[in-house]
């Protein structure tokens, strides 16, 4: 071993030592020591909420957004139903734990500080909230409308009935903005270049909230999510509708206004002219009926402002947050709760950080040309609104034809020439999109890089004319494709044959294909392949808005049913195994949410702790623990038997540290003898290498060179030196010579001279 690396184990040696001798230091100051209380403030959590459900009933809308009454109907409900159940905390005090962060969009940090209360303590609770009680409440106050009623809104104004009389409600799209990772943020990018997530919801008339899906990102189009609730359990009975602004499609289910004609309440208003013919009569009357989805999405928003900014919880949580304020919408609606208050109510949270979200366009049942007169024409400014004039104006400007800047001789030629696409070329596109996927941002390629693409386009298929605008389309209809082959690829039923590269399908499975994709219909044919479904996969998956976290009210997320709790008295051991230690407080707190999903977890965790043994089998000696205060007791008894065992288990835990640095010591010592034994007999190994290595030059060396040295020192004639360098030439005379020469030199003259 090295001397550098040496140095090297010692210096994290000592490194471990420190970080161990913290840690032993950390953890008995935690544990042995005198532990410092950091929720001192005699007014508890509980007081306070106590406090403000008696005091001033602005106090209680301010905090909780709604009425004490409500609160405690609300309190009283899920006590009832065994949602939630009194223990060392109240349910009021639970539920306010909820209704705060939905209020004011407090930190974990800013709800111990209000509430008094450890992070784990709040943060058990509002988990309790999102994964059992929301989607349960779900199931009961976000509810279909009865078809078989007409709404009395409805039934009771001759301005809607008998046209509106199958009207079940209005449906609307709204993003609610989020927090995520960057690394999964592209397509929850929306349009405004802002994180959210796409909303679809439906209400009545009475504003309150009938159906919701939430948790498509913010770059799914409403028409995407209205298709995934249909397909999830939103369903319309034959014969019924709803009202949908110009965003969707207008189908017997879903009634849309007419488009080009005026819409929008605020064009009927004060200073316009009334409705001049039948179409503008009857977009007015859908407008006033549709408003209803408007406010109430107006009246959430304004409620519960968390809606409007990002969140520090996890994605599906974010996901639950409108699900939330929508049921304790209905709840404060079915309480008949005061709206009027939020007029003037200031919000909670600072507007200034409040996420821009994509809105309706202007005049969204109007046409593209239209608007762009509204927006600054001068003859605008100079009409009344309204005016015969002004809709003489609007739709000549829609009818008439863009006159060519070279006159009315224009050539032919010059008119746009429809691309003709094949195999290759849409190849080559694909490619050019591979190689600069580099440079493409959460909202697709910027205008720079569309340029060059179509430069590189342009080099690579010289005989493609194709303009930037045609190459655009082409890669938003191969994008379109996919997406659509990937969504039809989910039914159940529905294949992809890779050698042929089609989708394969039965009859019936591809009637019901073409009723929810109506573009698929060009695939069925036997020849149309897509070649390029599996390299586009690779360029689009994770840009693309799939829908992973998309929940409905008609469908809730898979979650563990939740049981109703037992009763102390019936249920008094599992319920003692379930006590949880909560080292900010004296008294140990009871985690009755988990429960019933933990009860079969139970002997396992009796086997990791056998301390909660020990004391289970002594409170079993005892009399039956129905009452709170024994309960409590024994809690104490084995909150003091855990201290005593976590500082053993420091003590046990510097014990084994100690003993295995003593053994790497030991082992160290022992590495270091076997190094130095190894480098002595290295030593010598050298030595005796170089005592052989010189030897051969004395002993060994039976050379010509040497012989005639030996041969110069003997009395010879030169006719027999001459003679005897013949002899020289072989080996094992140059040996007899001159092993013979070192003992006797007279001797080996005469063997020479024999040999001559």
């Amino acid at each position: 071993m090295s001397t550098s690396l040496r140095q090297r184990i010692r210096k994290r040696r000592d490194e471990e030592d420190d970080i161990m001798m913290m840690f032993l230091y950390v953890m008995g100051s935690s544990r042995g020591g005198k532990k410092q209380k950091r929720h001192t403030s005699e007014e508890t959590g509980e007081i306070k909420v106590r406090r403000l459900l008696n005091g001033h009933v602005k106090n209680c809308q301010v905090t909780f957004r709604m009425e004490p009454q409500i609160f405690r109907a609300v309190a009283t409900y899920l006590r009832r139903t065994k949602l939630v159940s009194d223990t060392r905390i109240s349910v009021e005090e639970k539920l306010a734990f909820f209704l705060f962060m939905l209020s004011k969009n407090a930190t974990y940090e800013d709800m111990q500080v209000f509430f008094g209360h450890s992070n784990d303590t709040l943060h058990r609770h509002l988990n309790h909230f999102f994964n059992k009680v929301i989607p349960i409440l779900t199931r009961h106050f976000i509810i279909a409308p009865d078809p078989n009623l007409v709404h009395p809104k409805i039934q009771h104004n001759p301005r809607y009935y008998p046209f509106f009389q199958n009207c079940l409600g209005a449906i609307d799209g709204t993003h609610i903005p989020i927090t995520i990772s960057p690394d999964r943020a592209a397509p929850f990018r929306n349009r405004k270049g802002t994180l959210s997530i796409n909303v679809m919801v439906a209400c009545d008339f009475d504003l309150n909230i009938t159906f919701i899906s939430t948790g498509w990102e913010g770059s799914a189009t409403d028409s995407r999510v209205l298709r995934s609730a249909k397909a999830r359990g939103f369903h319309v009975p034959p014969g019924k509708f709803y009202l949908a602004d110009g965003g969707y499609a207008n189908t017997a289910s879903f009634l849309a206004p007419y488009r080009g004609v005026r819409y929008h309440l605020k064009e009927f208003g004060a200073g316009h002219r009334r409705p001049q013919n039948p179409k503008e009569l009857f977009n007015h009357r859908h407008a006033e009926l549709r408003n209803h989805v408007e406010r109430t999405l107006g009246v959430i928003k304004k409620r519960f402002p968390i809606l409007k900014v990002g969140t520090f919880h996890t994605l599906r949580n974010q996901v639950r947050i409108l699900v939330a304020a929508a049921i304790f919408h209905n709840l404060i609606r079915l309480h008949a709760g005061d709206e009027e208050w939020l007029n003037d109510q200031p919000d909670n949270i600072d507007p200034a950080s409040f996420v821009p979200l994509p809105t309706a366009m202007v005049g969204k049942g109007s046409s593209p040309k239209t608007r762009m007169i509204a927006r600054g024409s001068p003859k605008l400014r100079m009409i009344a609104r309204g005016s015969p004039k002004l809709n003489r104006l609007l739709v000549a400007s829609a009818t008439k034809k863009k006159v060519s800047p070279k006159g009315s001789h224009a050539s032919t030629s010059q008119v746009k020439q429809r691309a003709n696409w094949n195999a290759s070329l849409e190849r080559s596109l694909a490619d050019i999109l591979h190689e600069n996927k580099d440079y493409r941002g959460d909202n697709g390629w910027s205008s720079e890089s569309w340029n060059r693409m179509v430069k590189d386009f342009w080099a690579r298929n010289k005989y493609a004319l194709f303009s930037k605008n045609q190459i655009q389309e082409k890669e938003r209809e191969l994008k379109r494709d996919y997406k659509m082959l990937k969504e039809a690829l989910k039914q159940s039923g529905c294949s992809w044959n890779k050698d042929r590269c089609m989708i394969e399908a039965g009859p019936h499975l591809w009637a019901n294909l073409k009723v929810t994709f109506p573009k698929i219909k060009k695939f069925q044919n036997p020849k149309a392949s897509f070649p390029l479904f599996d390299y586009l996969g690779e360029l689009y998956d994770g840009h693309l808005a799939e829908g992973n976290y998309n929940i409905t009210s008609m469908e809730p997320e898979e979650e563990e049913p939740l049981m109703p709790i037992p009763e102390a008295e019936d249920d008094i051991d599992d319920e003692e195994v379930q006590l949880v230690y909560d080292l900010e407080d004296e008294q140990v707190q009871e985690d009755e949410l988990e429960v019933p999903a933990r009860e079969e977890e139970a002997p396992s965790r009796d086997e990791e702790a056998p301390p909660r043994n020990r004391l289970r089998e002594e409170r079993k000696k005892l009399q039956p623990a129905s009452t709170v205060h024994q309960r409590r007791v024994c809690a104490r008894a084995e909150k003091a038997e855990l201290k005593k065992s976590t500082k053993s288990n420091v003590e046990a835990m510097f014990e084994r540290y100690l003993e295995m640095r003593t053994k790497q010591g030991e082992e160290e010592a022992a590495m270091l003898a076997r190094e130095n034994e190894a480098a002595m007999l290295a030593r010598e190994n050298e030595a005796a290498m170089l005592v052989r290595e010189n030897q051969p030059t004395q002993a060994t060396d039976f050379s010509i060179t040497r012989c005639i040295k030996v041969l110069n020192t003997m009395e010879v004639t030169k006719e027999e030196k001459v003679k005897a360098f013949c002899v020289f030439t072989n080996v094992d005379n140059r040996e007899i010579f001159l092993s013979s020469a070192e003992g006797d030199e007279e001797t080996a003259l005469l063997w020479l001279r024999s040999q001559i």
